[in-house]
């Protein structure tokens, strides 16, 4: 009778299974953070196009923008070349097929403070601010 008691405990078969079922677990929590890590890097198609319109934006305003780079807002000559650069990446974002709230107001008072914004933080509030028709 203690032999049965022994198997029936999870010794032989069933004590395999549990070995498999945390081995099972262990590995779809890697596979789950290497989804995570790999969204993470991977931008998305939102992201990339937001990039692409604040780089077109820049060069339409005479900036030669690089990824690695920040805008300073102090540094845009005027007020209207701040109003060109927002309409400028409005326009972009809505040839791609995304509605997106009005910048000018918001570029002019960042130029008025002076405000250096890094590449990636733009491109973030440009994701914040629109959104796919």
């Amino acid at each position: 009778m203690a032999t049965n008691d022994a198997n029936s405990s999870g010794a032989g078969a069933g004590g395999a299974s549990t070995n498999d079922s945390a081995t099972n677990t262990a590995n779809a929590g890697n596979t789950s953070a290497a989804a995570f890590v790999a969204a993470v890097t991977t931008p998305s198609q939102h992201r990339t196009d937001c990039m692409a319109c604040l780089m077109s934006g820049l060069e339409d305003i005479g900036i030669k923008p690089t990824s690695a780079a920040a805008v300073d807002f102090g540094a845009i000559n005027s007020d209207d070349l701040c109003i060109t650069l927002a309409h400028s990446i409005e326009a972009c974002l809505d040839g791609k097929g995304y509605v997106v709230a009005p910048l000018s107001t918001g570029f002019v008072q960042l130029r008025a403070k002076g405000a250096v914004v890094t590449i990636d933080d733009f491109v973030s509030g440009l994701v914040s601010v629109s959104q796919p028709k």
